[in-house]
């Protein structure tokens, strides 16, 4: 009798100090969390589809063991403004600097600059048609259609956006060499796409620059 009830004192003993060992090592990891060293970091609070711009809603600050944290990953809510997703950042995902991109970068692919449902077409042109090559992308211009056989100009297409002259995508800054082009590149619908090409295979074509100047109310 006596030799089990010691029996039993010993797994009480066991038990308890099992479970005093584990609250130790838990309290002690704890402590240890408490005490590492935590940085801020960008995370996803919901899915982000490639070419979406990632505005402040989609995103929150969350802070992280540092060790822990990727040397790409953005801190700071200011580091997403202006950029968009290049490719699908997932809900709870930590946003990496490569997996965004700014606007100047994003204005480089030609087919995010055009709106949805609409195309782009690039025409041949010479200086004088290009108005001496001073025509730059985010410009608009009227578009005039000169028929060959009659010599009669008549307006084909008006507020036209430019989205490129040859390659270049961007207007040119202070600084910059103006270069030499021999064809600019619009967005239109797809009907004043098809327009533009036939008058382009039947005749001449001229562009007609607007004004950048924007008017005030005094």
């Amino acid at each position: 009798m006596k030799s089990r009830i010691i029996f039993l004192l010993a797994i009480i003993m066991s038990i308890i100090t099992t479970i005093l060992f584990f609250q130790f090592i838990n309290q002690e990891d704890t402590q240890d969390i408490a005490e590492q060293p935590l940085t801020d970091v960008v995370v996803a609070v919901e899915s982000i589809a490639p070419n979406q711009m990632v505005n402040r809603d989609l995103v929150e600050i969350r802070r992280l063991p540092t060790e822990n944290v990727h040397p790409s990953a953005l801190t700071s809510l200011e580091d997403i403004d202006g950029m968009y997703a290049v490719t699908t950042i997932e809900t709870g995902e930590i946003v990496l600097a490569h997996r965004v991109k700014g606007q100047e970068e994003e204005q480089q692919v030609l087919s995010r600059k055009i709106a949805n449902g609409n195309r782009a077409v690039s025409i041949g042109v010479n200086v004088v048609q290009s108005v001496s090559n001073l025509i730059q992308p985010e410009d608009y211009v009227d578009v005039v259609f000169t028929d060959t056989e009659t010599n009669q100009s008549t307006p084909l297409l008006s507020n036209v956006r430019v989205l490129a002259t040859g390659r270049r995508m961007t207007p040119i800054t202070e600084g910059e060499t103006l270069n030499e082009y021999s064809s600019i590149t619009l967005e239109l619908t797809a009907s004043e796409a098809n327009t533009l090409i036939e008058a382009h295979e039947n005749g001449n074509i001229h562009l007609m620059l607007h004004s950048g100047v924007t008017e005030t109310n005094d």
